[in-house]
């Protein structure tokens, strides 16, 4: 207790204005701010959330349908439930929503499922397009 009360004089002797955390989350400073000192309070600045890419397989007549389900499992990590759902869908609309990734992710999916695709000799294609 005599700690604080010994700082208190020592902010009261020297009039030097506390800095609270809400004034340091507000960026004020008690540093002039015409000061070239840097010494100021930096501000964080906003980040924007990226933007989301859906990853698409489209169907053809040649690749099975257990094939597309082992992709889906695989890649997308769906159960298998999940992946039998998306299966009919690429099977009966013609194309089916995998899943929904930053622009990285979902072009390193879309070319991952495509190289297994060839490599097991299926014409099944995977394409990214915008959320």
């Amino acid at each position: 207790m005599e700690d604080v009360n010994r700082l208190e004089e020592l902010i009261i002797q020297n009039s030097v204005k506390p800095m609270t955390n809400s004034s340091i989350l507000r960026g004020e400073s008690d540093q002039d701010p015409d000061s070239q000192t840097g010494t100021g309070v930096l501000t964080r600045p906003t980040t924007k959330q990226p933007k989301q890419y859906k990853v698409l397989l489209l169907n053809d007549d040649y690749t099975p349908m257990d094939f597309v389900v082992y992709i889906i499992k695989k890649y997308f990590k769906k159960s298998t439930t999940e992946a039998t759902q998306i299966m009919m869908d690429v099977h009966q609309k013609g194309s089916g929503v995998a899943g929904t990734y930053s622009f990285e992710i979902a072009e390193m999916k879309s070319f991952q499922v495509n190289q297994d695709a060839k490599r097991n000799k299926h014409p099944l294609k995977s394409v990214i397009e915008e959320a």
